[in-house]
């Protein structure tokens, strides 16, 4: 419990959101498009391009929830998400951060938030990739850890 001469400094709030975005969202649009073409086709009876309805509507609302991937960092944690998801994990519980790579078509950096009890929580931005190289992914996680120690730093 803080007593009246306990003084913690403030944080600001960030958020980061991917670098990706742009290119994730001309996908998406992409993919409606040949879903759209796919389904007139079908309705039309012009026959054959029923796998361009089946993957352009698939394909295009996981695109769209990647592409709304965001991380946010203020004073009583962090919450990261997409448009289907949203996780809040405050600070107290967070013992650090590490980066992991996956390696398919490609390979993809993620930031994980180390937790207290053992888990793990992958942040959904930022994010670095072959196929959408983020030249600020090191400095961004530098800032997120300055963010942590910041957060959860000793009271003055």
């Amino acid at each position: 419990m803080r007593t009246a001469g306990d003084y913690r400094p403030a944080v600001d709030t960030i958020e980061f959101r991917l670098s990706q975005r742009r290119v994730l969202l001309i996908w998406t649009a992409a993919c409606t498009l040949s879903g759209t073409v796919g389904l007139a086709a079908v309705l039309l009876r012009w026959g054959g391009p029923t796998p361009l309805l089946v993957s352009g509507f698939l394909v295009a609302p996981m695109t769209l929830n990647i592409s709304s991937g965001h991380t946010r960092l203020d004073a009583k944690g962090l919450t990261t998400g997409t448009l289907l998801t949203r996780r809040h994990q405050p600070w107290s519980r967070i013992t650090g951060f590490e980066t992991r790579t996956t390696t398919y078509r490609g390979s993809d950096t993620f930031i994980y938030a180390m937790l207290s009890n053992g888990k793990r929580v992958k942040l959904s931005a930022p994010l670095d990739s072959t196929n959408g190289h983020d030249p600020e992914f090191a400095a961004k996680l530098e800032r997120i850890r300055r963010h942590w120690a910041a957060a959860t730093g000793p009271v003055f």
